[in-house]
């Protein structure tokens, strides 16, 4: 907490957005990297399967293998808790205020 704190009263927060950012980067090109590989391992990849993965339906586990698989997303009371700050940060809430219908509002 006391680092968190440091870190946010220093004005590091651009440099903690910058860090998160290339490390979104870097998880999105191994994933797709991983992806292209197993492409090339028919034993653990066909095209049919591929397109069976869009059909909307309920996994064999049923409800408790989605909700789990829902939770590793990391979508959670965190990102409810973190979004409001994040807003503030990068300075959207300037633009928010009392409704008054004018066209500068919207």
């Amino acid at each position: 907490m006391a680092l968190t704190r440091a870190i946010l009263l220093a004005g590091g927060y651009a440099r903690r957005e910058r860090l998160g950012m290339v490390k979104v980067g870097l998880f999105t090109m191994l994933t797709f990297l991983a992806a292209l590989l197993l492409m090339r391992r028919p034993e653990y990849f066909s095209w049919r399967e591929l397109a069976d993965g869009f059909r909307f339906r309920m996994p064999a586990g049923g409800l408790s293998t989605a909700v789990a698989v829902f939770g590793i997303t990391g979508v959670g009371a965190t990102e409810l808790f973190i979004y409001p700050y994040w807003c503030v940060e990068k300075g959207y809430a300037r633009f928010a205020g009392r409704r008054d219908g004018t066209e500068k509002w919207r």
